[in-house]
Parts: C-alpha cells; structure tokens; sequence
C-alpha cells in the first residue's frame, strides 16, 4: 500500500534519519530513551516550515509539544522525551516542509 500526497505549489525532498537507532544499528529504541529525528531537505531554503506528525500503529497521534518533546513540531529536527512512546509499538514519523511565503 502507498499513499500519494498531491500538494499546490513547490514539493520538497525530504528524508528522514533516526539518529537514535543509527547510533544503536537496529531500527529499535528503548522507552527510556529518547527518539532523535533528522530532516534533510537539500533544497529547502532558510524561511522553510517544517511540521512534524507521530501516528502509533494503532492510528493514535502523539501529541508534540514541549511536555513531549524538546524540539517542538516544527523544528528541522525532533527529539521525543524519553517515556512518550510506547514499548512494543510502531510508529510512523512524518515531517512536511513548505515554503514560509504561504
């Protein structure tokens, strides 16, 4: 299954890196640990917003906002508290990037 967002105006190519699992080389963390996001985005420019989403793989969204994070939602990066997430759960990270002039 693949879902295609069709969006108005420039799309931006954007990847996202674990960095919380890359220093662990596996693509899971402990509960106690915090989740360390990166974003690259080679052609974004400096007025870029970014906007961040969690979803659990039970469709929950995880709420972002400085109890549950030290970045915030719109940060180039993220870093979920340690103890946000749930042991024994997937979960989908999703980072949007457009251009500030909207």
């Amino acid at each position: 299954q693949q879902t295609v967002v069709v969006s108005v105006g420039n799309v931006r190519s954007v990847s996202i890196t674990c960095v919380s699992c890359m220093s662990l080389n596996t693509m899971s963390i402990s509960r106690n640990q915090q989740a360390t996001m990166t974003g690259e985005c080679p052609d974004c420019s400096p007025d870029t917003v970014y906007k961040w989403s969690v979803i659990a793989g039970d469709s929950t969204k995880v709420q972002l906002n400085e109890d549950t994070t030290t970045t915030g939602d719109d940060s180039p990066n993220l870093v979920v508290r340690s103890g946000v997430l749930a042991s024994n759960q997937g979960y989908t990270f999703t980072r949007t990037a457009r251009d500030g002039s909207y």
